[in-house]
């Protein structure tokens, strides 16, 4: 249905596409389901397989969406998560969205499709990029049960680099950055690697990388410097947001980040909250295992290598800006196993 009049309450974007006239958006009716899995496109998913979904799928151009915008009152954002990635983004974001009175966003591809140089036509302007940000973060933000009160969005990692841009297209919201000790997120994503560690699945030029040096390097190495990349767009912009080590989770959630968001949780919240800690944040139906232990005793020497080379000083960087403390006294990461 590409009709601009068609009825967008209850719908979401679910994907971006241009055609001469500009963008255009892709909607899919979820009436009162929640965005309670892990991931945006999870949950998209499952609605997809309903067979009205099928069917009934708007297209409409941004202006309608602006337009739609203009006679409703979506939640507006309460918070934003950027993150290294493995660093317990996915923790927050669950915590977050086990409140019903949350609207909890968690890495949405149209949101991608926005930020990504290489997935939408070349010469986008900066203008065009945040008006559709606006746009499909308000839609996000629409009351469809009707006691939603909070929207909070968690960006893909390398959406850290667009930090200027999202901050340009909404100059108030709070937005904290979470990171971990460099080596333990190499040891995870050396294990099961994410596309932005993948060189040619996302551009390395992206991350500042020669794509005919990214492909010759090392796996730990380049990873290590794809993370260094993002840990640096967070410094650049660190003394406007919060920044939050994995370390500290799950007590930070209660204290820093909910003071930070200007959130007070109901009893009723904090209870359901909770309750999630005992899941694996990726992997509900398990059992949440701590594994630093573990990453420090599986990495070997090249990974060490690699992330005290290029993640270390941005790292030590980070934390003394975090603790407040000079970062000439911040150690190493190449430490002993434990």
């Amino acid at each position: 249905m590409t009709n601009g009049a068609v009825p967008l309450g209850d719908c979401v974007p679910i994907r971006i596409h241009w055609k001469e006239d500009g963008p255009w958006i892709d909607w899919c009716p979820l009436g009162r389901a929640r965005f309670s899995e892990p991931f945006f496109d999870e949950t998209i998913t499952q609605q997809l397989r309903k067979p009205f979904n099928l069917l009934f799928r708007p297209q409409t151009p941004l202006a309608t969406l602006e337009d739609w915008l203009d006679h409703h009152r979506p939640v507006p954002p309460t918070g934003f998560i950027f993150h290294m990635s493995r660093c317990g983004s996915t923790l927050v974001s669950q915590m977050l969205a086990a409140s019903p009175r949350n609207i909890a966003i968690s890495e949405a591809s149209p949101v991608d499709a926005i930020l990504r140089p290489d997935l939408g036509p070349a010469g986008t302007s900066d203008e065009e990029r945040v008006r559709l940000l606006r746009g499909v973060i308000g839609a996000f933000g629409q009351r469809r049960a009707g006691d939603e009160r909070r929207l909070f969005v968690k960006f893909d990692c390398w959406h850290t680099l667009n930090l200027a841009l999202i901050r340009r297209a909404f100059p108030t919201v709070p937005w904290l950055f979470l990171y971990r000790d460099p080596v333990e997120v190499l040891v995870s994503q050396m294990k099961q690697r994410g596309v932005q560690t993948v060189p040619g699945m996302i551009r390395p030029e992206l991350f500042g990388i020669d794509f005919a040096a990214a492909v010759q390097m090392p796996g730990p190495d380049y990873c290590a410097q794809v993370l260094a990349a993002l840990c640096r767009a967070a410094l650049d912009h660190a003394k406007a947001g919060l920044l939050v080590n994995y370390s500290e989770l799950p007590d930070a959630f209660w204290t820093r980040i909910s003071r930070h968001f200007g959130t007070e949780w109901a009893v009723s919240e904090r209870a359901l909250m909770a309750e999630t800690l005992t899941f694996d944040s990726k992997s509900p139906s398990f059992a949440f295992v701590p594994d630093v232990v573990e990453k420090q005793r599986k990495a070997p020497p090249a990974f060490r290598a690699a992330a005290e080379r290029w993640l270390g000083p941005v790292y030590r960087e980070l934390e003394a800006l975090r603790l407040g403390v000079d970062a000439r006294t911040q150690p190493e990461t190449r430490r002993d196993a434990q």
